[in-house]
């Protein structure tokens, strides 16, 4: 079997959709005042839709701007997302210490009815193109480390198999990859098509 497989992650704490709708190009200082270094001089706001999450700070690098990203509605279903800020200051909670990301989302129509509704975050960190994958609870850990799969070597009878453990099988040592839905990427002596036993 194959698929392309792409890992994971998503936010640890809330993330929330808001709605702005504020004056673009608002200026903070009247014409002719004086101004100090490093102060604003005018606030620029977008009308559209934006969804705010944290990360972990210690995974700052897996977030860039302008990366993709996913967002899933409380009805499951996903919307397509860029990032659009993401803020150079820590922020100090009792739950560790985070950075705030700002999302545009590209349809703002698929999201308008659920302004401050909680939504998970999507951030893709890999991707792997036509890999063989097996579900996790497939592989074996080995004493000496690594992992192998147990493989059906017999006869396959109406094209479905049920069989014992140990029953015309054999140990095939892989390596593993990405992990995704409950699958996870092998390599090694194993090839598509093989039977590959899990336990029940």
């Amino acid at each position: 079997m194959k698929l392309s497989a792409v890992s994971e992650t998503f936010s640890p704490t809330n993330a929330f959709a808001s709605k702005t709708s504020v004056i673009v190009g608002s200026y903070i200082n009247d014409v002719g005042s004086a101004v100090a270094l490093n102060s604003p001089l005018y606030n620029i706001s977008s009308t559209g839709i934006e969804v705010v999450f944290q990360v972990d700070a210690s995974d700052q690098e897996t977030v860039s701007l302008g990366d993709s990203v996913q967002i899933e509605l409380p009805t499951d279903e996903r919307v397509p997302t860029v990032i659009t800020f993401i803020d150079q200051v820590v922020t100090q909670t009792q739950a560790g210490e985070f950075i705030e990301v700002t999302l545009e989302v590209l349809n703002p129509e698929e999201i308008e009815a659920y302004d401050q509704a909680p939504v998970k975050v999507f951030v893709t960190t890999e991707i792997s193109e036509n890999v063989l994958y097996v579900p996790v609870n497939a592989l074996l850990a080995l004493a000496e480390g690594g992992y192998a799969l147990e493989v059906y070597d017999g006869e396959i009878e109406g094209g479905t198999f049920e069989g014992e453990s140990g029953v015309d099988t054999s140990y095939v040592a892989v390596e593993i990859g990405v992990f995704t839905d409950g699958f996870v990427e092998v390599k090694g002596n194993i090839s598509e098509g093989q039977i590959v036993v899990v336990p029940r």
